[in-house]
């Protein structure tokens, strides 16, 4: 899947199905999925990356307020 910034919004060539006020991504460590921040709903979600897609998975971890920072650990050596 490749991804890019063109001094623009955070986009994928293909499209994602995304919820609302999303504002930060990060990618899993096995590069499978990315975690995406949703500000409206209170929650990450989880969509899985197949092909030169996103996948929704239904996976979300619900936070008790609006997501508004988001990083991932570094993988260990």
């Amino acid at each position: 899947m490749r991804l890019r910034l063109d001094n623009k919004p955070f986009t994928t060539p293909a499209g994602a199905p995304i919820d609302h006020g999303s504002q930060g991504v990060a990618f899993t460590l096995d590069g499978q999925h990315i975690l995406v921040q949703n500000m409206v709903e209170k929650d990450i979600m989880v969509p899985k990356i197949v092909g030169s897609k996103l996948e929704d998975t239904g996976q979300r971890l619900k936070v008790k307020g609006g997501p508004a920072a988001l990083r991932m650990a570094e993988k260990p050596r």
